[in-house]
C-alpha cells in the first residue's frame, strides 16, 4: 500500500511570535499549531506539511526562518528550541539546543544568532554559524523579557529587548565581554511586546509595540538614543509590528482586532490602510507579517483563524483554515460530500469538501460556534444534509444545512445537490444571550460564493438552524453520540461515575422520543456503533467491558451479552465489519481485539493483536476489504488486515509514514464513504495536534 496526505488543516496557536513568512520566492509561511509547526503555502492556499519533533503534551510558541536559508527554528512551551533543516524534500532535525527551563516567548533568528527569551526569565543568545549551535551567553534579566530585535550596524551587534517594566535594553557586542547593555529606552506605559530593526545608510531605527495601544520609533545610535515618533491609533494593546521589506512602512497588530499599515508623510506617521474590525470578527490580532516583495500582508486570531490581504487593494484573499485546539471527533457525510469535525476546546463544528477540479480539500462552513467544549458528532442519514453533535453540556443538538450552505457546496465543490423538498432557512444567527442557532428566513442573502469562504465568513455567515434539542442526560458531559446506518436511530451516552448514569439512551430521529435505555456498563459508555442492518448495538466503556444490545419486535432494547473484562484497560474504539459477522474493540492497554458474533448474537473473542501504543480510534474500511484503520496515542495510523480463513486473525498489512501523520493521540478515524471498489480510498483523521487529515491510500 501507499499513501499521501491531501489535506491538512490547522489553526493558530495564541501566541505573539507563532507566525513568520520566509523571504523567498515560494511563499512559504511557517506558524505554530499544537505541537506542531505548520508549513503553508499562501500562493495554493494549504498546508503542505507539519514537522513533529516538540513534545506531544507541549505547545509551539515561537516560529521563525533563517534569513537567507532554508532553515527554520521553532520553540515550545517546554523551554526546547528545534532548529530545522530542508533536506531530501522533507524537513529533518537538525539540532535540539535545551537551557531554557520554561515556555519560550518569542525568538529572533540572523544567520550568526538565535537568540530566544522566555518565561524562566533569562534571554539566551545562541551561536548558528558553526557546526554544533552552542548558547554564548545568558542575559539574565531583572524584569520578565517577552521580546527581542537584533541587527548589524557599524560593525558590531545591537540587541534589543523588551519587557514587562515598559522599558527596551540595547546591547552592544564587544569582542571579549559578549553582549553589553549600554542604555534603556523608556517611554511607554505597559509592557512592550514586540520590537523591529530597519537599518539603512540613514541610520538605524528601532520599532517597539506595546500593551498601551502605542508604537514608538527611536534613532539608536551609541552616543544617543532619540524617540523618533509614536505612533497612536490603536485602541488596545500592540502585540506585533513589522517593517515592511523596502522599509517603508510598518504592519502592526492589535487586540483591538485590527491591523494597520503605518507609512510615514510629511515627517508624520499616519496609519495608511487599516482592515478594521478584520472582517468583522470580534477577537484579538494577535501577529502579522509580510510576503517577501511586500504585496501581501497575513495575521492571525484568538480563534486560530488567518488572514491575507493584497497590500495595494486591501482586499482578503482565501487562505488555509483549522481549529486552534483538539479536534475531538468527525464524520464524513453518509455520501462523502463533506467532512464534518468537532474542535473540543474552539467549540466549533466545521465542514470541509474537495474543491471541484481540485485534489485538495477547504473549509466551506461553520454550522455551529458554540459556548461549549465540544466532543462528538454523527450524521443523521435519514434526513439529507442533518448532523447531531454533543458537547460538554446535558442537550445534543440536532441541525439541518442552511439553502446558502447547500449553493456553496454545488458552487465549491461541484456537488449535485439532493433536493428532499424540505423549506431550508437562508440565514441563521446566535442570540446575543443564547447558544441555539435560529433561522432568519429568507431576510439577508448572502452572495453565492465560486472560492472558499474568507474567515469572516465562516465565522458568521455559514452557520446552521438549530432543528431539535434532545434532554435526557444527568451529566454535564455528552460522551458518544452514532446514528443507525438507515438514520432512523441516534444512540447517546454521557461522563458516568454511575451505573444509572452510564445508560445509553435510543432516541427516535423522526419524533425524537426517547425508544430505548440500555444499562449494560457501571462507567461512561466511550464508543459505540450500531450494526449494519440497526438491529444491534455495540458499546464500549471505561469499565472495559463490551455489550451488544438487540432491538425486539417491540422496538425495546435489551442486552444480549457482556464481556466484563474485553481488555485490560478503558477501551476508546469499538467497529462492524462490513457484514456485521465481526467486530473488533481498541483499547488503552495497546491491543486490538476481534470478536466473531453467532447467528444468536453472542459474541467471542477471536484475535487479538498488540500495537505497542494505546489505540484511541478505529474504522473498518467502506466494502469488502475487511482492512481496519487504526489510530494510536503517539499519532501514528496502521492499516490491520483480518483473515477469516482458515482460522480469524488479524495482519499489520501497512504503517503510513511518521511525517504525514499526527504529533499525539488521535481522536477520530473515518474512511470516506464509498459505493463501489472502484471509488478512491480517502481517510480521515483528526487529534490533540489541533490538525485534520485527509489521506488516499492506494
Amino acid at each position: 500500500m501507499a499513501a499521501e496526505a491531501l489535506f491538512i488543516a490547522g489553526g493558530c496557536n495564541r501566541s505573539s511570535s507563532a507566525l513568520s513568512w520566509r523571504y523567498s520566492v515560494d511563499d512559504l509561511i511557517a506558524y505554530c499549531c499544537g505541537s506542531v509547526i505548520a508549513i503553508s503555502d499562501a500562493k495554493q492556499c494549504r498546508i503542505r506539511a507539519t514537522l513533529v519533533g516538540h513534545d506531544a503534551d507541549s505547545q509551539t510558541t515561537a516560529v521563525r526562518w533563517v534569513p537567507g536559508s532554508s532553515k527554520l527554528v521553532s520553540g515550545a512551551s517546554d523551554g526546547l528550541i528545534i532548529v530545522w533543516a530542508y533536506s531530501n524534500a522533507e524537513y529533518q532535525i537538525l539540532h535540539r539546543l535545551e537551557g531554557h527551563v520554561s515556555s519560550v516567548a518569542s525568538l529572533t533568528v540572523t544567520p550568526q544568532y538565535i537568540v530566544s527569551t522566555s518565561s524562566d526569565g533569562t534571554v539566551r543568545i545562541w551561536g548558528i554559524d558553526c557546526d554544533q549551535p552552542t548558547c554564548i551567553q545568558v542575559v539574565t534579566c531583572a524584569s520578565l523579557p517577552l521580546c527581542t530585535a537584533i541587527t548589524a550596524w557599524q560593525g558590531t551587534t545591537i540587541l534589543a529587548v523588551g519587557d514587562v517594566s515598559s522599558r527596551v535594553t540595547l546591547y552592544r557586542q564587544e569582542q571579549e565581554c559578549g553582549f553589553v547593555s549600554f542604555t534603556a529606552l523608556a517611554g511607554h506605559a505597559d509592557w512592550v511586546r514586540d520590537l523591529d530593526f530597519w537599518t539603512s545608510d540613514s541610520g538605524c531605527v528601532l520599532a517597539s509595540a506595546s500593551q498601551d495601544g502605542n508604537i514608538r520609533l527611536w534613532r539608536v545610535s551609541f552616543d544617543e538614543c532619540l524617540p523618533d515618533a509614536v505612533l497612536e491609533g490603536h485602541d488596545d494593546a500592540v502585540l506585533s509590528c513589522r517593517w515592511s521589506p523596502d522599509g517603508q512602512s510598518l504592519l502592526s497588530a492589535s487586540m483591538d482586532k485590527s491591523m494597520a499599515i503605518w507609512r510615514e508623510h510629511c515627517g508624520a506617521w499616519l496609519p495608511l490602510t487599516a482592515t478594521g474590525e478584520v472582517g468583522g470578527h470580534t477577537l484579538a490580532c494577535y501577529s502579522a507579517d509580510w510576503s517577501p516583495n511586500g504585496d501581501m500582508f497575513i495575521g492571525h486570531t484568538y480563534n486560530g483563524g488567518f488572514y491575507l490581504f493584497s497590500t495595494s487593494t486591501m482586499q482578503a484573499l482565501p487562505v488555509w483554515t483549522g481549529h486552534a485546539g483538539p479536534v475531538a471527533g468527525l464524520t464524513w457525510h453518509p455520501d462523502g460530500d463533506y467532512l464534518l469535525t468537532v474542535g473540543e476546546s474552539d467549540q466549533t463544528t466545521r465542514a470541509f469538501a474537495r474543491r471541484a477540479g481540485s485534489a485538495t480539500f477547504c473549509e466551506i462552513g461553520r454550522p455551529q460556534v458554540h459556548g461549549y467544549d465540544m466532543s462528538c458528532i454523527a450524521t443523521i442519514n435519514s434526513v439529507p444534509y442533518r448532523f447531531a453533535s454533543g458537547a460538554h453540556e446535558k442537550i445534543i443538538r440536532v441541525f439541518d444545512a442552511p439553502s446558502t450552505f447547500l449553493r456553496d457546496l454545488h458552487r465549491i465543490a461541484g456537488v449535485a445537490i439532493k433536493d428532499d423538498g424540505r423549506e431550508r432557512a437562508e440565514c441563521v444567527f446566535v442570540p446575543e444571550v443564547g447558544l441555539s442557532n435560529k433561522a432568519e428566513g429568507d431576510g439577508r442573502q448572502r452572495p453565492i460564493a465560486t472560492s472558499p469562504p474568507l474567515e469572516s465568513t465562516l465565522m458568521q455567515d455559514t452557520l446552521w438552524p438549530e432543528v431539535a434539542k434532545l434532554y435526557g442526560h444527568g451529566n454535564d458531559t455528552i460522551v458518544s453520540i452514532c446514528t443507525s446506518h438507515d438514520g432512523t436511530l441516534l444512540a447517546s451516552s454521557c461522563a458516568a461515575k454511575e451505573p444509572a448514569d452510564a445508560a445509553v439512551i435510543v432516541w427516535d430521529t423522526t419524533s425524537w422520543c426517547q425508544v430505548g435505555k440500555i444499562a449494560a456498563h457501571a462507567l461512561t459508555v466511550v464508543a459505540m456503533e450500531f450494526s449494519h442492518d440497526s438491529r444491534f448495538l455495540l458499546t464500549a466503556s471505561r469499565d472495559r467491558s463490551v455489550a451488544l444490545s438487540a432491538r425486539q419486535d417491540d422496538g425495546q432494547w435489551c442486552v444480549v451479552q457482556t464481556a466484563a473484562k474485553a481488555h485490560q484497560r478503558i477501551i476508546w474504539s469499538c467497529g462492524w465489519t462490513h457484514d456485521d459477522a465481526l467486530f473488533a474493540t481498541g483499547s488503552r492497554d495497546k491491543r486490538v481485539n476481534l470478536f466473531s458474533v453467532s447467528p444468536d448474537a453472542s459474541f467471542k473473542l477471536a484475535a487479538t493483536s498488540s500495537l505497542g501504543h494505546s489505540v484511541r480510534a478505529m474504522a473498518w474500511q467502506p466494502g469488502t476489504s475487511d482492512r481496519l484503520a487504526v489510530g494510536l496515542d503517539n499519532g501514528r495510523v496502521i492499516i490491520l488486515q483480518a483473515h477469516r480463513h482458515p482460522q480469524t486473525r488479524l495482519e499489520r498489512l501497512f504503517d503510513l509514514d511518521p511525517a504525514l501523520t499526527h504529533s499525539g493521540p488521535i481522536r477520530g478515524i473515518a474512511w470516506r464513504p464509498a459505493d463501489d471498489d472502484t471509488r478512491e480510498s480517502l481517510l480521515a483523521t483528526c487529534g490533540d495536534d489541533h490538525t485534520v487529515r485527509i489521506f488516499r491510500l492506494s
